[in-house]
């Protein structure tokens, strides 16, 4: 055993599974395993302290300021009090810099803080070499104005952001601009000074949050990265311009988009080339036939596995229809394995579950157009108003889906408005027809499951997730009978959740509240 214990890389997987308590004390353990500690103790840092701890006090002086929003908590500001030599700088370049590998930097108030101008001395003494406070670094957190503004004043908030170089160099492949707010000159200088200087960049994530804003187009354009892999650009304003420059990104393999504002034109030629490791599609728009402005982009030879669309306004059947029309136009049938596409997630109001004397609901949507992805494992389709699913049509889902691992085709306003066209017959013959099915949601009508089922063949399927929508119930306890004898794998069931507001909840909620407290007590 101490001859295993003396093998770096062991000493190594045993400090990367330590929290940073643990490693500490592991590092005072033996000194076998004080350089493993040590880097994983620096391996992520959330604060300038450990900085700060490792220069020379004499360095400063220091000034206790009240913070902005909480006058009882003190800040404690350095202020330049001799300039920082190389010599200062030695312990902390040569024993901890260089094991950072993710600055996640958190402001808040009553810290410990360089003042700009200690951090402008900084960058004096590293000769304003970008990255040279953490050379290795591998991914940077930008730091959120407000968070500034709220721990440390008006003037941080002004300046911190330009000294952000300091700890980003060369070495960065991940950089989450989601707290940038490139509204403000300053900010929008330096996150553009920035990006001009990474040039293995893999990752780049701007999903606005707060106050913060989204890239602006001159950026997404900026750089030609050549070995971006992931960019996660949720917030950013889409354009022709932006879609061509990222679609000339050869290793671009996942891509985030949110299109809320622009309306892009949908007349354009279909692209001949781009996107050419392009396999992981997000695209939301606010209505899902504008997909086509994404897809128009993609060459025919494109080998796009994996899509999810996402509309934020309800459309009508028919725009549906063309969604998915589009989706059979311009996707690879033979490298397509997930297709999602959804319109936001919405409830009725409370008394809509009542029974009423007319019902005003859409019309579900076919199928058809997407029969030609023979090679889906993963089919999820959630629309106001459902998907057309006759006994004839989901007879037929094993044949044109055989490989699926989850299908999921519910509305996304439960309702029990519409009686399904299926029932537990059905349902069985799916699964039965679909043995590598997982995850399954559907509405079906089980009032006609029967206490004893006549001429029923036993069978057992693996599924492992149900989500039923506002299935038709009357008999709990028969509901309860059939999942234990025919899905016995079965780890989590999605039942329809009372409305808010609406007090004891319906019938037919009640009724699968009792199925799901009934499962869980036959859960082993």
């Amino acid at each position: 055993m101490n001859q295993c214990l003396g093998v770096a890389e062991i000493q190594s997987l045993i400090c990367e599974n330590l929290d940073r308590k643990s490693a500490f004390a592991m590092a005072l353990t033996a000194h076998a395993f004080l350089e493993p500690a040590l880097n994983e103790i620096w391996r992520t840092v959330d604060s300038f302290r450990p900085l700060i701890d490792c220069l020379p006090d004499d360095l400063w002086t220091a000034k206790a300021l009240p913070s902005p929003t909480k006058p009882d908590k003190i800040n404690t500001i350095l202020h330049v009090a001799q300039e920082p030599q190389a010599e200062d700088l030695r312990r902390y370049l040569t024993r901890y810099a260089y094991r950072i590998r993710n600055f996640k930097p958190a402001v808040s108030a009553g810290m410990k803080m360089l003042s700009p101008d200690a951090l402008l001395a900084l960058q004096y003494a590293t000769d304003f070499q970008p990255g040279a406070l953490s050379p290795q670094l591998k991914h940077f957190q930008w730091i959120s104005l407000k968070s500034i503004a709220d721990g440390l004043g008006d003037e941080f908030v002004r300046r911190l952001s330009s000294y952000m170089i300091l700890f980003v160099g060369k070495t960065v492949d991940s950089i989450n601009l989601s707290d940038a707010n490139t509204s403000t000159p300053l900010e929008m200088a330096a996150v553009r000074y920035i990006l001009k200087r990474l040039p293995c960049l893999k990752l780049l994530r701007d999903l606005p949050a707060n106050d913060a804003t989204p890239l602006p187009e001159s950026l997404v354009t900026l750089v030609r990265w050549d070995r971006l892999e992931s960019a996660v650009l949720a917030g950013n304003p889409v354009t022709v311009r932006s879609l061509r420059h990222l679609a000339s990104l050869p290793r671009l393999r996942q891509l985030t988009m949110m299109n809320l504002g622009i309306t892009l034109p949908q007349g354009l030629s279909r692209a001949v080339t781009g996107f050419t490791s392009l396999q992981d599609v997000t695209y939301a728009c606010d209505r899902l036939p504008r997909v086509l402005e994404f897809l128009q982009h993609l060459p025919q030879t494109n080998i796009v596995q994996s899509i999810l669309f996402m509309g934020i306004k309800f459309c009508t059947p028919s725009q549906l229809t063309e969604a998915l029309r589009y989706a059979e136009t311009y996707l690879n049938p033979e490298t397509l394995f997930t297709m999602e596409i959804r319109e936001k997630a919405g409830r009725p109001a409370p008394q809509s579950l009542e029974e009423l004397i007319e019902t005003d609901q859409p019309d579900p949507v076919d199928l058809q157009p997407l029969h030609v992805f023979s090679k889906l494992k993963v089919l999820c389709l959630k629309f106001r108003g459902g998907v057309r699913l006759t006994s004839k049509e989901i007879e037929g889902i094993p044949t044109t889906w055989p490989n699926l691992r989850v299908l999921i085709l519910l509305p996304t306003i439960l309702n029990s408005h519409r009686f399904p066209s299926i029932d537990h017959i059905h349902v069985s013959a799916l699964l039965r027809s679909l043995p590598l099915l997982r995850k399954l949601g559907l509405q079906f009508n089980t009032t006609q499951i029967l206490s004893d089922e006549p001429n029923a063949e036993p069978w057992v399927s693996d599924l492992q997730e149900l989500s039923v929508g506002a299935s038709p119930i009357s008999s709990p306890s028969r509901v309860i009978d059939f999942i234990k004898a025919h899905l016995p794998r079965l780890s989590t069931l999605t039942i329809p959740k009372k409305s808010s507001g609406a007090g004891e909840g319906t019938i037919l909620e009640r009724r699968w509240e009792a199925v799901h407290q009934g499962w869980k007590q036959c859960q082993p």
